[in-house]
């Protein structure tokens, strides 16, 4: 009761089998004590043990360290702003899977439910696996939506939006007196800067979340389309 065992490694998994292999190795200790006595192996054996050719081949299988790993920092004030951003960036990888997670599932249930009669949906750009900020919706030419009306019955009801900063910023007002160069008809931009809004995709939206999500979406369809 008065001791405690702490253990570390590259990565969680990497603590829990060090914390595997001594709790194992109490026992064994403990069992062969109680037989006559324990001896551990002569240091020349263990480093034998540790460094032999398979067990460095298992070692190289393991593949390359974690973004990282292996680093040392040395936090001040942890206990405010980079505190937190550091209990973040901890949680990075899963935070990218999830993003990548709600994206995929939530694109799979505008089409199901055939939302995007009305919506068009982004793709990645080939040979890319994005962190994606959010799914960014599109209204469709030919659909009788307005992305103000979308936008405001989504708020309305609790689903958040964000506008794109981008589309055509030749119309920005930071642009009028300024020399500029335009190629093409900005046909697309135009059609982004009117017409395309963000909905989440951020980890924390779950099953139910997504579920309210699309279950919103097509309610709006019928409300607002006569």
């Amino acid at each position: 009761p008065a001791f405690g065992l702490g253990c570390v490694g590259r990565t969680v998994k990497d603590a829990n089998i060090v914390r595997d292999v001594y709790t194992h190795t109490i026992d064994v200790i403990l069992a062969a004590t109680a037989l006559g006595g324990y001896r551990a192996l002569p240091e020349k054996d263990i480093f034998d043990v540790e460094y032999w050719d398979l067990e460095q081949a298992k070692l190289k299988k393991a593949g390359a360290p974690a973004v990282f790993s292996g680093e040392v920092a040395l936090v001040t004030g942890g206990s405010r702003g980079i505190g937190a951003a550091i209990c973040q960036l901890a949680k990075v990888d899963g935070f990218i899977a999830k993003r990548r997670e709600n994206f995929k599932l939530l694109c799979a249930l505008f089409e199901r439910e055939g939302l995007t009669e009305h919506f068009m949906l982004p793709q990645a750009t080939p040979g890319s696996d994005p962190s994606w900020f959010g799914l960014l919706l599109t209204v469709r030419d030919g659909s009788k939506l307005k992305r103000r009306e979308v936008i405001n019955y989504l708020e309305n009801h609790k689903v958040g939006t964000r506008l794109l900063f981008g589309g055509n910023l030749t119309k920005q007002p930071a642009f009028k007196d300024v020399n500029y160069r335009v190629v093409g008809d900005l046909t697309n931009t135009d059609k982004i800067m009117n017409d395309s809004f963000w909905i989440g995709v951020w980890p924390g939206i779950d099953e139910a979340r997504r579920h309210y999500m699309i279950e919103t979406f097509k309610q709006m369809l019928k409300e607002l389309l006569p």
